[in-house]
C-alpha cells in the first residue's frame, strides 16, 4: 500500500483510476495472504473446467479420516439449522478452582469452570541480501521433530534458573516461581474477569471436565473454518502449531469421534448416539503449545495489566489475534497469551490528523483495532465507497503479524504493501506504557513496527490506514492449464515465469498462481487488474495463449476473463466461489512453508532455470508452489516513500506535471490491440477510452480533474485548471488509470525526488529484498490428521534451489521456513542491526520473544522453557 499524504483531502465519491492492478486467487487452494498469513490448499482438491471439485481418486474423497474436514461447510449448514450452541473453548475464571491444575488435559487437571464457559452461537460460523553473518541458533533452531515445529528441546529442567535474583529462564507451570492460583485470581479481578484458561480446540471431544458433546460436534464441523478457529483462543489456523513435540490433542483420535465416526460431525442426534467408550481411543488431549492462560483483551488497559504482570512474574508472553502465523508465533507452551480478537472497532475519518503532527497534516484514513479481520474492514470500506490496502484472506487480522511483517496485498503493485500505508499505530510497549507511534513521534518504534515482525516490539492496539477512492472495472483473469506431458508442462512454466516481468511493467498486474503435480501437472492463475477492459487483459496473456494453442491435444486449457464493478465485489466473489459458505481460505490442516522473494532480474533473465527448479521441487514431494505477483512498481518505490511522504511528493509532482509530460500527455491517443471476430486489429482510442474501452462506452466522463472542464482527450493543459489550480496528489492517483505510462513515470519520480536509496534508513523496516522482488514464491506441504507427517527438511532443501537462483535476496518473514538458514538476513536484510538496536532499547529484558523474531538468537528453548543464552 502506497500513497498516503500530508495535507490532502479526498472525496469518498471520487473513483481511484488505476491501470491494471491485480490479484490472483487460486481455486485449488485459496490464499490470502497473508499474515501473516498464508493459507494452504487442501490436498486432493483439483481444478476442473467446472470449478473446484473433489478428485474422486484423491485421498480427500476416499479417506473417511478427512471427511470431517472436507465436508465442514455441509456440517456447518446442518448444525446451524439445528440452532445449536456451544461452550467456548476457554473458561472465564472468577472464581478460580484452586484445587485444579491447568497443565495437562490427559490428567484432567483443569479448572472445573471449564464446563461453564461463555455460550456462543454456532450459526455465525456458516456465514461467512546482505553479507552480514549472525548467530543462527535462535529459539526455533533446537532439534525439531518433523514439524511439531515449535521450538522442541530435549533436556529436563524444572522450569527456571535463578542466580542471585538474575532470572535466566521464564517461569513455567511446574516451576516454583509460577504464580499461585491466588495471584492469578488477583490478575483476573484486575481484568474484570477477562482471564481465561485456553483449551485445545478438540478438548470437548475428550474425557474430562471440558467434555461436551455439542461443543465437540461444532468443533468437528468447523475444523477447517478459519473464522471459527479465530474465535477459539486455543486454536491456531495450522493445527500442527497447537502441538509441541509429541504433545497434541487430535480431533480424529478423540474418544467421541472414535466412537461415533465422522458422521457425528454432520448432525447425528444425541438420542441415537451409543455410549462413549473411553477405551475406544488410547489418545490423550495434551496442552501442547496452547498457552496456560490468556487474557481476552477488550481494551488497552487489559494489555497494560497483562504486560506488567508477565514482567513482574517473569512469564513468557505470546500474542494471538487470529492465529495465522505460519511459524507458530501466535502461541507458546506455558505462556500468558494476549488474545486480541475481541478488539474490533473501525472508525473512518475524512480528515485524519496524526497525533503530534502539524494541524494541516490531514488525509482520509481509517483506524481499526487489531482484532478486526480484513473481511470486516473491506466490507466497511466498501459500504463507504472506499478502498483499503490489506490481505487477500478475509480471516486474517488487520493489526497483527500480517501488518507488522509488511503485508502483501492484491493491491500492492499499485498502492504498495500494507505497512507502506499505515500512518499511525497505538502500541503497548514492554514497560507497560500505551504509546502512539507515527512520523511525528516515537519514530524508531513506528519504523520497526512496519516490517520488523509481530510479537517483537510491543502489542499493537490499533492501526490507522490511508483510504482511497474506489477502483473501477476490476478485471480478473482465471487461467488453468494441465498436461500429462512433463516436458511440455515445464516449457509452459518457463513461458509463464518470463511473462511476469511484462505483466508488472506494462499494466500493474498482480495475482496468485498455483502449481501442482497431482493428479497431473497443472498451473492455475488468478490475476487481477483495476481499470482495464477485457480486451487489454486478454492481450496481456496472449503470449501464454499462443504457446498453449500450439499443443491442443497435449495441454488442456480453460480461461475466463471477467470484470467486476468494485474491488469488494471482486474480493467476495473470488473467496466465496472457492470456499462457499465460508468466503475465506480454509484452515485446520497441518502445514509447513518455505519461501523466496524472486527479483525482476531473475524472472526475466533465468526463466528456464526457474522452470527446472519448480519441476524438481514438485518431483521431491512438495505439494504445491504458490506464486504471488505482489511486488514491483509501487512496492519498489516504497523503499523510500510511504504514508504521508508519498502523497506529499505526489502533490509536488502535480505542481510540476508539465515538466514531466507536457500539457497533452494524458490525452495522447493510445494504440491498443483488440481481438475481434475478424482477428486482431488495431483501434486508436484516446485517453480514458484506451484503458476502459467498451466497458465504459457511452458513459459521460464526469470524473474529471478540478478546474479542468470535461475534456480528457488532451485539449487542455491538465497540469493546471481554468483558474490556475494545480493537480493534487489524489488527482495524480486518479489519473494513473488514464495512462499506465504516466503512472510508471510518476513512480520513477518518487524515487528521484526522495533521494538515493538507503536501505538502512528506509521509510519503514520491510525487508529490502521485497523492494527488488516481483514474485513471492511459497512452497507448501500440508497433511491431514491420520496422515504421515511431512518431512520438513525436504522443504528446506528444495527451497535451497530458489536461494541459489537469487543470491542476495531473501524471504517474506510471515510465510517462511522456520528452518531458513541465516534467517536474520533472509527475513530482515540490511535492516536487522537497526531493528535489533531498537529492540534492545525498547525491550531490554526480552519480554516479547518469539520464533525467529528480532533478538531471538539471544534465547533458546530447553524442555519447553524459554531461557536467555549465557553471555560470555
Amino acid at each position: 500500500m502506497r500513497p498516503c499524504h500530508y495535507c490532502m483531502h479526498t472525496s469518498s465519491n471520487k473513483m481511484l483510476q488505476l491501470p491494471c492492478a491485480f490479484t490472483t486467487i487460486t481455486i485449488t487452494i485459496i490464499m490470502f495472504s497473508v499474515q501473516s498469513s498464508f493459507n494452504v490448499p487442501v490436498k486432493g482438491i483439483n481444478i476442473s473446467h467446472g470449478g473446484i471439485n473433489a478428485n474422486p481418486a484423491s485421498d480427500v474423497a476416499t479417506s473417511s479420516r478427512k471427511a470431517i474436514a472436507m465436508n465442514s461447510n455441509a456440517a456447518v449448514r446442518k448444525i446451524n439449522s439445528m440452532r445449536t450452541t456451544s461452550f467456548v473453548d476457554a473458561a472465564k475464571l472468577p472464581p478460580i478452582d484452586k484445587s485444579a491444575s491447568n497443565t495437562n488435559y490427559a490428567d484432567s487437571k483443569v479448572s472445573t469452570n471449564s464446563s461453564t464457559s461463555a455460550i456462543i452461537n454456532s450459526a455465525k460460523y456458516g456465514n461467512k541480501a546482505s553479507e552480514n553473518t549472525y548467530d543462527t541458533n535462535s529459539i526455533s533452531s533446537a532439534n525439531e521433530s518433523n514439524d511439531s515445529r515449535n521450538e522442541v528441546g530435549d533436556s529436563n529442567t524444572n522450569g527456571y534458573t535463578n542466580n542471585n535474583n538474575n532470572t535466566v529462564c521464564r517461569c513455567m507451570p511446574d516451576s516454583a516461581c509460577w504464580p499461585s492460583l491466588d495471584v492469578w485470581d488477583g490478575l483476573n479481578n484486575t481484568l474484570g474477569g477477562q482471564l481465561v484458561r485456553p483449551n485445545p480446540p478438540a478438548a470437548p471431544c475428550y474425557d474430562g471436565p471440558a467434555q461436551n458433546i455439542t461443543a465437540c460436534q461444532i468443533a468437528a464441523a468447523n475444523w477447517m473454518n478459519p473464522f471459527w478457529r479465530a474465535d477459539q483462543v486455543g486454536a491456531m489456523q495450522y493445527s500442527n502449531k497447537e502441538a509441541h513435540g509429541n504433545q497434541s490433542c487430535s480431533l480424529l483420535s478423540s474418544p467421541i469421534i472414535s466412537t461415533y465416526g465422522t458422521s457425528f460431525a454432520f448432525g447425528m442426534s444425541n438420542a441415537t448416539m451409543p455410549p462413549i467408550s473411553s477405551s475406544s481411543s488410547s489418545s490423550q488431549c495434551q496442552q501442547g503449545s496452547v498457552p496456560s492462560y490468556a487474557v481476552e483483551v477488550l481494551n488497552s488497559s487489559h494489555v497494560q495489566a497483562a504486560v506488567s504482570f508477565a514482567s513482574q512474574h517473569n512469564l513468557r508472553l505470546s500474542i494471538k489475534s487470529t492465529g495465522h502465523d505460519a511459524l507458530g508465533r501466535s502461541t507458546a507452551p506455558g505462556s500468558l497469551n494476549l488474545w486480541m480478537h475481541r478488539m474490533r472497532n473501525i472508525t473512518f475519518q475524512e480528515n485524519f490528523n496524526p497525533s503530534g503532527c502539524d494541524e494541516d497534516v490531514m488525509f482520509p484514513a481509517v483506524t481499526v483495532e487489531s482484532g478486526a479481520q480484513w473481511g470486516e474492514l473491506y466490507a466497511a470500506a466498501e459500504a463507504k465507497n472506499l478502498v483499503v490496502v490489506g490481505a487477500m484472506s478475509a480471516s486474517v487480522s488487520t493489526g497483527g503479524g500480517f501488518l507488522q511483517g509488511g503485508g502483501h496485498s492484491p493491491l500492492s503493485p499499485f498502492l504498495g504493501l500494507a505497512a507502506d500505508n499505515v500512518v499511525e499505530m497505538k502500541v503497548v510497549t514492554a514497560d507497560g506504557r500505551l504509546q502512539t507511534a507515527n512520523a511525528c513521534q516515537n519514530r524508531d518504534l513506528f519504523w520497526a513496527l512496519r516490517g520488523g515482525g509481530g510479537g517483537t516490539f510491543g502489542v499493537v492496539i490499533s492501526s490507522t490506514h490511508i483510504t482511497y477512492p474506489p477502483l473501477l472495472n476490476v478485471v480478473n483473469v482465471h487461467f488453468i492449464a494441465s498436461s500429462s506431458n512433463v516436458t511440455l508442462f515445464e516449457e509452459l512454466l518457463v513461458n509463464f515465469v518470463y511473462l511476469q516481468s511484462s505483466l508488472s511493467d506494462d499494466n500493474f498486474w498482480a495475482g496468485y498462481s498455483y502449481i501442482t503435480s497431482t493428479p497431473q501437472p497443472s498451473l492455475t492463475i488468478n490475476y487481477l487488474v483495476p481499470n482495464c477492459n477485457t480486451s487489454i487483459a486478454q492481450d496481456s496473456f496472449q503470449s501464454l495463449i499462443n504457446f498453449t494453442s500450439q499443443y491442443p491435444n497435449d495441454i488442456v486449457v480453460n480461461m475466463s476473463i471477467n470484470a467486476f464493478p468494485s474491488f469488494g465485489t471482486w474480493h467476495n466473489k473470488v473467496l466465496c466461489s472457492a470456499n462457499p459458505g465460508i468466503c475465506s481460505d480454509p484452515s485446520g490442516l497441518n502445514t509447513v512453508l518455505a519461501s523466496r522473494l524472486l527479483p525482476h532480474r531473475v524472472l526475466q533473465g533465468q526463466p528456464a532455470q526457474i522452470g527446472q527448479a519448480f519441476m524438481k521441487i514438485l518431483s521431491s514431494g512438495v505439494g504445491q508452489i504458490v506464486g504471488h505477483l505482489v511486488g514491483g512498481q509501487a512496492v519498489a518505490a516504497g523503499q523510500n516513500l510511504a504514508g504521508q511522504d508519498r502523497l506529499n511528493l505526489l502533490n509536488k509532482l502535480g505542481q510540476s506535471v508539465d515538466d514531466m509530460h507536457g500539457p497533452d500527455t494524458l490525452g495522447q491517443a493510445t494504440s491498443t490491440i483488440v481481438a475481434g471476430q475478424d482477428g486482431p486489429h488495431t483501434h486508436v482510442l484516446s485517453g480514458e477510452q484506451a484503458l476502459l474501452g467498451d466497458n465504459v462506452e457511452g458513459q459521460d466522463n464526469k470524473d474529471v480533474l478540478p478546474g479542468h472542464g470535461n475534456n480528457v482527450a488532451g485539449q487542455e493543459d491538465v497540469s493546471s485548471g481554468q483558474d490556475g489550480e494545480k493537480m493534487t496528489g489524489q488527482d495524480m492517483l486518479r489519473w494513473f488509470g488514464r495512462s499506465p505510462g504516466f503512472a510508471k513515470d510518476v513512480l520513477r519520480q518518487y524515487a528521484s525526488l526522495s533521494g538515493a536509496t538507503d536501505a538502512q534508513n528506509g521509510t519503514n523496516s520491510v525487508n529490502p529484498a521485497f523492494r527488488a522482488a516481483l514474485w513471492h514464491v511459497v512452497l507448501v506441504n500440508s497433511w491431514g490428521e491420520g496422515e504421515s507427517i511431512v518431512d520438513s527438511q525436504t522443504l528446506t532443501q528444495m527451497n535451497g534451489l530458489l536461494r541459489d537462483l537469487s543470491p542476495g535476496s531473501g524471504c517474506y518473514l510471515n510465510e517462511a521456513d522456520v528452518n531458513e538458514p541465516n534467517w536474520q538476513d533472509a527475513f530482515y536484510g540490511q535492516h536487522y542491526n537497526r531493528l535489533k538496536a531498537i529492540k534492545e532499547r525498547l525491550d531490554p529484558e526480552g519480554l516479547f520473544t518469539c520464533t525467529n523474531c528480532v533478538g531471538s538468537e539471544l534465547w533458546t528453548i530447553d524442555a519447553q522453557v524459554l531461557c536467555r543464552r549465557p553471555t560470555m
